[in-house]
């Protein structure tokens, strides 16, 4: 839910494991490795919407990149 706006994000199973993943800092290409080795997913296509996703989460500040 984005606290600002009160916009809420419907996660998906994919992206309520990404969401899991990003419980303690780690860096994006070890949450997209683990994504590849959990999932049937090719790593070109895992990274690329990996990155969308977590676009989205910064946009409603749902996230804290350090």
């Amino acid at each position: 839910m984005d606290i600002h706006n009160g916009q809420y994000i419907g996660l998906n199973a994919i992206g309520s494991a990404i969401w899991e993943k990003l419980e303690q800092p780690v860096p994006v290409h070890e949450v997209i490795h683990a994504l590849t080795e959990q999932y049937a997913v090719s790593m070109q296509l895992c990274e690329h919407e990996t990155l969308l996703f977590l676009e989205k989460m910064l946009q409603h500040q749902m996230l804290i990149v350090h």
